[in-house]
């Protein structure tokens, strides 16, 4: 987990440090499922239906108001142009974009041709629907077989207009025309097939985004995981492991000394010294345990919880023991409550294994930014500065930063610790 930015006094009041932290957010994201350039097609896609629908009634309405035409001309040349709007709603559509299968834009493209040619031989005044049919080529099939098509078209028109023997003045007007119409589409079509190229490019792009990113969120993962692991094989071997140790060891010299029938009374006090350290390996099995489930925080509040664990140490260590809680409680989240309590388990383990205190103070604050941990005792200290031998407060820290927080540690020989934890709410 990676904390948010924030800046919060009261834990460098505490601590003496400010702590920063920012998460970058990513909404760019594509959609589950679909591609960058899939998403951009359907977003278009009813644009190129109203484009289609609005030049295909423009021609038709062109060509019914045509003067010095026939009749039966022009109702051939709006049926033909009607065949084509049908045309394009069963081929055009899955054409668009190349979203079909490559046949269903050839076969689209030579349907138009077919009933293009007849249409501009019924009525000049048809070829007004090439505005909207040559980028329909370049969205249905590719650059070159667009350019191809393009020119066919025009040319099957004037071929039709020349056998239908129309004067040389409206073969020369259609040619102007069909020029105009084939150098834009040709230029729309470029710029279309540009675009299509930097979709492709970007979709590349975000798939490796994509990609980077799960296997930046594997490898956290590993990490997480192999830093978990080494933080309880560090604790087993700082505790259970030396424990068993001890009470082998304990466990042996009894039965020496029983088997020889020296000393009866030393061997029951290695025993009971066997016996109190197999009790205190029980403690730490239960604590490692907890680590993963915290049970004291299942039917208890936070503050609850320390209380308890302060009383726990005091009565069995046979030493004061004080908690204090000032501010309004606040509830916080699970994993920093969690954090807290760990920090205040790990800082009395140590009071329990090295302090040889007679006196220990914890202290709870809840401020309006943070959350103050405090635990100190009067026992022998030990130098901060040296190579720390177990795995207890670095791990301490590395949980505290995990969460948000800062951790700092005061120390010297002789003259106790004093362990602070800061939590920004």
């Amino acid at each position: 987990m990676t904390p948010k930015r924030g800046r919060w006094e009261g834990v460098g009041k505490a601590l003496g440090t400010l702590s920063h932290w920012h998460v970058p957010t990513d909404d760019s994201a594509p959609e589950h499922g679909r591609s960058w350039s899939e998403n951009a097609w359907l977003r278009v896609f009813p644009m190129w239906d109203a484009f289609f629908a609005a030049f295909l009634a423009l021609t038709l309405t062109t060509v019914s108001l045509a003067p010095n035409s026939v009749h039966t001309d022009k109702m051939r040349a709006i049926a033909l142009l009607c065949a084509i709007g049908v045309w394009y709603c069963l081929f055009g559509r899955s054409s668009i974009g190349r979203k079909g299968p490559p046949w269903v834009g050839i076969v689209y493209v030579v349907g138009v041709m077919v009933l293009y040619g007849p249409a501009v031989a019924a009525s000049l005044d048809a070829s007004s629907i090439l505005f909207v049919l040559g980028p329909q080529l370049f969205l249905s099939v590719r650059l070159r077989l667009a350019i191809t098509m393009i020119l066919l078209l025009d040319l099957t028109a004037m071929a039709v207009l020349v056998v239908e023997g129309e004067p040389w003045q409206t073969i020369a007007v259609y040619g102007i025309f069909a020029l105009m119409t084939a150098f834009y589409a040709l230029a729309f079509g470029l710029w279309l097939d540009r675009i299509a190229e930097e979709n492709a490019v970007r979709e590349r792009l975000i798939d490796q985004l994509e990609s980077s990113r799960a296997e930046v969120a594997r490898l956290s993962h590993e990490a997480g995981v192999s830093a978990e692991r080494e933080r309880l094989a560090g604790e087993i071997h700082d505790t259970l492991a030396q424990g068993f140790t001890s009470i082998v060891t304990l466990v042996q010299a009894a039965q020496s000394e029983m088997d020889s029938e020296r000393d009866t009374e030393l061997a029951r006090r290695h025993l009971g010294l066997a016996v109190r350290t197999a009790r205190e390996n029980l403690d730490e099995a239960r604590a490692l345990v907890g680590a993963l489930t915290p049970a004291p925080l299942a039917n208890s509040s936070l503050v609850e919880a320390i209380r308890r664990l302060v009383e726990r140490v005091g009565h069995d260590l046979g030493i004061a023991a004080e908690c204090v809680v000032s501010g309004e409680p606040t509830r916080l989240g699970t994993d920093v409550e969690v954090m807290l309590l760990r920090a205040t388990q790990e800082a009395l383990n140590n009071v329990r294994k090295h302090a040889r205190a007679s006196a220990v103070a914890v202290s709870v604050e809840f401020t309006e930014e943070a959350v103050l941990l405090r635990v100190a005792d009067d026992g022998v200290g030990f130098d901060p500065e040296s190579k720390p031998t177990g795995f207890g407060l670095p791990g301490l820290r590395g949980r505290t930063e995990q969460v948000g927080g800062a951790f700092a540690v005061s120390s010297a020989p002789g003259e106790g610790t004093v362990v602070k934890v800061a939590v920004p709410i």
